[in-house]
């Protein structure tokens, strides 16, 4: 080292880059494939996001799903588990803190109650909505453990009312925050997409193949 300095500096260099591209690459790689918190059953999970609807001789049509679809193709599919649908949200969502006027923008998932068997959250306080309150079209939520925080403090959050675009929903259950890696499942508040009163009908209000809901089939 001490009489080649040029070719020893060049040998550690290279060999620190090969060591830190080997770790990164393992890293992408294991944030992508392996179990993390709240997706812990990826190496069971079987995504279905969109599909295609052909009209006349030429004409084609891709979206996501409809509900009609979901519950024909894959709700009794033989070998799966539990069957979970998320309804598609492009829009931005805000919410009212108490007391004040300032709005908060957050990420919300619209889901159904098989969404938490097949993403097992870590319930804080509460738990899920049920299915019950799914079918009536409740506006109930669970939020984050830290937007729970940041709205009521160190108070008990559940039983509470939070405004999301200028909507009351009442919290039912506080998780432990997803990480923004798991982009599927990461939200601030997760809402039954049954509060949309369309949400059975298709991209074009109606009950064909395609919609605005995407299967995860445990």
């Amino acid at each position: 080292m001490r009489f080649e300095k040029l070719f020893s500096s060049i040998y550690i260099i290279g060999t620190g880059l090969s060591i830190t591209i080997v770790m990164v690459l393992s890293i992408v790689f294991y944030i992508k494939i392996a179990g993390i918190y709240p997706e812990t059953n990826r190496d069971r999970l079987l995504v279905v996001k969109s599909g295609m609807e052909k009209y006349g001789e030429r004409g084609w049509s891709a979206s996501s799903l409809s509900w009609k679809t979901i519950e024909s193709c894959f709700t009794n599919l033989e070998g799966a588990e539990t069957v979970t649908s998320l309804y598609r949200n492009r829009g931005d969502n805000y919410v009212q803190a108490e007391g004040s006027n300032e709005q908060l923008p957050v990420t919300v998932k619209y889901v159904d109650t098989q969404f938490w068997a097949v993403f097992p959250f870590r319930f804080m306080e509460g738990k899920p909505f049920t299915e019950a309150d799914f079918q009536s079209g409740i506006a109930t939520a669970v939020i984050a453990e830290s937007l729970a925080k940041q709205l009521f403090g160190a108070e008990e959050a559940v039983g509470r009312e939070v405004s999301l675009d200028f909507r009351p929903y009442r919290v039912c259950g506080v998780v432990k925050d997803a990480s923004f890696i798991t982009d599927r499942v990461y939200g601030q508040l997760y809402i039954p997409y049954s509060i949309f009163t369309d949400y059975k009908e298709d991209a074009f209000g109606m009950h064909g193949t395609l919609g605005k809901l995407e299967a995860y089939i445990l």
